[in-house]
């Protein structure tokens, strides 16, 4: 065999798998808040919303109530996850910096995540659960069906919910 000259590859390090499991992470948070919007839309298709032939006040408070459970159960998936990417991408937990978060989650603005979706990751990161509101469209729906609805009763879980940590410490 005659010589023949040795060529080297270039070294090409590979992927960090952490950085890459970061990423894509970060890519689901917005996914994972969309859920977290979801309660909204299970309060809103319960019978006792959308059945004009039903009045229940009772039926109501736990249509809403029911509603909360799947939104305290979605902000926890996304806690998880959302702790998971602040770890991986060596976020310091004790105090995270919301712009630093977005542009990992965005991809220095390569991807838009709208505000009510920055928010809901945001109150993730921050432990604190966020319930549903009744809006003035739910209260016009309600009265144009003849609905009685439960308001003190409606604001006081809003009250008790207000202050849950979505995770305890």
């Amino acid at each position: 065999m005659p010589n023949s000259p040795i060529v080297l590859a270039p070294i090409i390090a590979p992927p960090n798998p952490i950085s890459a499991v970061g990423s894509a992470l970060g890519k689901k948070l917005p996914a994972l808040a969309r859920q977290v919007q979801g309660s909204r839309k299970a309060f809103k298709d319960s019978p006792a919303y959308k059945d004009q032939t039903q009045n229940s006040p009772e039926d109501l408070l736990e249509a809403y109530l029911s509603s909360q459970d799947i939104k305290v159960r979605e902000y926890k998936r996304l806690k998880k996850a959302a702790d998971a990417f602040n770890i991986l991408t060596d976020g310091d937990p004790l105090s995270p910096s919301s712009e630093d978060y977005f542009r990992g989650i965005t991809q220095d603005g390569k991807y838009k995540v709208n505000n009510a979706i920055q928010k809901i990751i945001q109150n993730a990161w921050d432990n604190r659960f966020m319930p549903d509101i009744l809006t003035d469209e739910d209260f016009r729906f309600l009265r144009n069906t003849g609905k009685t609805v439960p308001i003190q009763d409606i604001e006081e879980l809003y009250r008790l919910y207000e202050s849950t940590k979505i995770k305890g410490d």
